[in-house]
């Protein structure tokens, strides 16, 4: 496999690593948001950070869960996008079969030819 194929699978195995680990941090979150919110004027219903009391959980800020929800957008989106320009280096552009370079004669140094090499 070419090196750009490879990190078109390796860049969109991290855009899906951080995608689901946002949404999963999400749904754990909003799911518990009203169980742990037992503050009263301030928001604690984040499940980092709990305390357990004798009667009830109480929540942890919700800045953490916001923090450690949202982080790993920006890097997937750049991974998703780094993913697509790979595939696309990888799978959609044409190829040239042939590929020229200069080749100095060892005879004179100073007159180049050109050599045709085809893969």
């Amino acid at each position: 496999m070419e090196r750009s194929k490879r990190f078109a699978v390796l860049y969109g195995l991290a855009a899906l690593n951080g995608a689901c680990g946002t949404a999963t941090l999400l749904g754990l979150w909003l799911h518990w948001r009203g169980t742990l919110n037992h503050c009263g004027k301030v928001d604690c219903g984040c499940v980092l950070y709990a305390v357990s009391t004798f009667s009830d959980v109480v929540g942890g800020a919700t800045p953490y869960c916001q923090f450690a929800a949202y982080a790993p957008l920006p890097a997937a989106c750049v991974a998703a996008v780094l993913a697509v320009v790979h595939f696309y280096w990888g799978h959609i552009r044409v190829k040239r079969k042939e590929r020229s370079r200069l080749q100095y004669d060892l005879v004179d140094p100073k007159r180049p030819q050109t050599v045709i090499q085809t893969r």
